[in-house]
């Protein structure tokens, strides 16, 4: 006899459902594709921008498709306090990225001290701290395919400049992977959940 689902299952349930969105993923991705087209012109603020103006469009996007497929819940007290936090952490951490980024490109490639070698790898600890961030979105929103991602980000990072890509395409290319596979989970999860509250 399987045992009874408690309010803390089902609520843990409910939670995840709001995360198989693609949504994101899918602005993750652009924040990499912008970072990437900052480089490539010198504009290393645009990065900055796409994280500022990402904020207010993700939870537009999650008005706009998630709510509407799902409804509003309101969650327990303890589970509000860990989605604050979660907050907290992913606020931090990309900005870790975007400030360490445009230091470690701008003085690597502006300062001759540094070895070729070096300069080479310029964004691998770009991606390390990629790897950090996403492994946390996905222990803490329990988002395995995050840790794909991570991957993604960190071996482009690697393999980019052996294969002597340019910083911009390489990057470019792990975005737009990021970004269409979040796409890809919005259009499975507007179609799986097209019946519920919003959908005809």
């Amino acid at each position: 006899m399987k045992p009874l689902h408690t309010i803390k299952d089902i609520e843990n349930n409910i939670y995840l459902k709001y995360q198989q969105d693609g949504i994101l993923e899918t602005l993750v991705g652009i924040l990499i594709i912008g970072f990437a087209f900052g480089i490539h012109f010198d504009l290393y603020y645009i990065g900055t921008i796409f994280f500022l103006f990402g904020v207010p469009v993700f939870y537009g996007l999650k008005k706009k498709f998630t709510l509407p497929k799902l409804g509003y819940i309101k969650f327990s007290s303890t589970r509000q306090n860990k989605i604050k936090m979660e907050k907290s952490v992913f606020s931090i951490f990309f900005s870790l990225i975007l400030i360490s980024g445009i230091i470690i490109y701008f003085y690597f490639t502006k300062d001759n001290r540094f070895e070729p070698f070096l300069r080479k790898f310029i964004l691998l600890p770009f991606g390390i701290i990629g790897l950090i961030c996403f492994s946390l979105i996905a222990y803490f929103k329990k988002l395995i395919r995050f840790i794909f991602y991570a991957l993604v980000l960190l071996l482009s990072t690697i393999i980019g400049p052996i294969l002597n890509l340019p910083v911009p395409l390489y990057f470019s290319i792990a975005g737009a992977i990021i970004t269409i596979s979040g796409l890809i989970y919005l259009i499975i999860f507007i179609k799986k959940y097209s019946s519920y509250i919003g959908g005809q």
